[in-house]
């Protein structure tokens, strides 16, 4: 199938004054060609996807990961590690948001998958991102688990509890509905980014010496890890 069929399954065709194809976005489909009735309605505003979008950067890394790989590859190669990360996971997304914007179609990537390129790709896709999630859901819990064990010892909460808990609040989250949903993701978000500019701020303040444990600056960059150790 080539570009024109891709846009055609999507797509009705109009001839503009000029008499140049127009594609004009048509009902939703699926693979088979059939529309998409599904009976769901927006239930999310517009400051709730932005903060949704925006939260979703800040994950575990940015407080206990970021720690983890400066003692694995060192400040400066922990700094090209993510810049070639970023870089490839820009090009990812500018791909992306080309091919969904040119054939916007109910079920994103995968639906774009078994579109283009084969139903198998599409199934393989679909289980690995559930499974993907699946994990990264309970790495997180996870961390948070090890984070909150910094000011509340094993010994008067286990972690089992936390991750019963975790277990618990997100499975009443999710019968509560996507208003909910949203709402919490805002204010969540909005947490994330507070509590980043803070640990930005208590940062320069330690690295200038306003804590009493004198000038800091770039004391770190060669030891004890030096600028590179073992691998970026």
């Amino acid at each position: 199938m080539d570009s024109k069929d891709h846009i055609a399954a999507f797509s009705t065709t109009s001839t503009s004054e000029d008499g140049a194809s127009v594609y004009e976005v048509d009902q939703a489909r699926d693979v088979s060609g059939d529309i998409l009735d599904s009976g769901l309605r927006r239930g999310l505003k517009g400051r709730q996807f932005l903060m949704i979008a925006l939260g979703s950067i800040v994950g575990p890394g940015c407080y206990y990961g970021l720690g983890y790989t400066i003692s694995l590859a060192g400040p400066v190669g922990n700094l090209v590690g993510f810049a070639i990360l970023g870089i490839f996971v820009w090009i990812l997304m500018q791909c992306v948001g080309e091919i969904t914007c040119l054939f916007p179609v109910a079920g994103g990537f995968i639906e774009l998958a078994a579109t283009h390129v084969d139903p198998a790709l599409s199934f393989s896709m679909s289980w690995l991102y559930y499974i993907m999630w699946s994990v990264f859901l309970a790495a997180d819990w996870n961390t948070a688990t090890l984070v909150l064990q910094y000011w509340i010892p094993t010994d008067k909460v286990p972690m089992w509890a936390w991750l019963l808990i975790f277990w618990a609040f997100f499975s009443v989250l999710t019968t509560l509905g996507v208003g909910v949903y949203g709402e919490m993701e805002y204010f969540f978000g909005m947490a994330k980014f507070a509590s980043l500019i803070i640990l930005f701020f208590i940062s320069i303040l330690a690295n200038v010496g306003a804590f009493g444990n004198g000038y800091v600056g770039f004391k770190y960059w060669e030891a004890p890890t030096g600028k590179y150790l073992k691998s970026v």
